[in-house]
């Protein structure tokens, strides 16, 4: 078995993995919130998951971006009267980043209840 590289030589960009050393740094992350993951054309119901395949994709630009990892923003369950993920639940996932395609194909949610959430959509096009 090879050892594993270091996060800095694995990094896309020379000069980022040469800033990094110099900081004494070997993470860069980019933080991202639940409902800011992007999805999948055809499968966005206007609202990010961190478990669906748009948020992989997401994951693996960052990487060739020279990211070193994800930070996810808070996860808790908001208040009908504060919907800021600040004021969320502390140690708790929300509801709303259920991966929808993933429910449907363990017989969890049904084929024309996702379908009907993709066709709400107010911004079907991905631009949230």
């Amino acid at each position: 078995m090879s050892a594993a590289p270091s996060v800095t030589s694995a990094l896309a960009e020379p000069a980022l993995a040469e800033a990094l050393r110099l900081l004494g740094k070997t993470d860069l992350l980019l933080a991202v919130h639940d409902a800011s993951f992007p999805g999948q054309p055809g499968e966005d119901c206007a609202r990010g998951s961190p478990y669906g395949e748009g948020a992989l994709a997401l994951a693996c630009l960052a990487r060739q971006l020279g990211f070193t990892g994800l930070l996810l923003g808070p996860q808790g369950q908001t208040s009908a009267v504060n919907r800021s993920p600040y004021d969320g639940s502390l140690f708790s996932r929300n509801v709303l980043s259920l991966d929808l395609k993933a429910m449907v194909a363990a017989g969890l949610l049904t084929e024309p209840s996702w379908r009907r959430l993709l066709a709400d959509n107010p911004r079907p096009d991905g631009q949230r």
